[in-house]
């Protein structure tokens, strides 16, 4: 488990928004709204910024 990093594509990266960046191609990204997790409990997939600490 990754705490505070995340990995993509090989990569680890400091922040959802590089990764983002990374994943999309876009020059900017917000990762906290670009990427989701599958909420088992709910049964969908939710923005990772429900995982974010205040």
């Amino acid at each position: 488990m990754l705490i505070g990093r995340m990995r993509f594509n090989g990569q680890e990266y400091t922040s959802p928004s590089g990764a983002g960046k990374n994943a999309s191609g876009w020059k900017a990204v917000n990762g906290w709204t670009y990427w989701h997790f599958l909420d088992e409990e709910a049964g969908e997939w939710v923005k990772i910024e429900k995982l974010r600490k205040s």
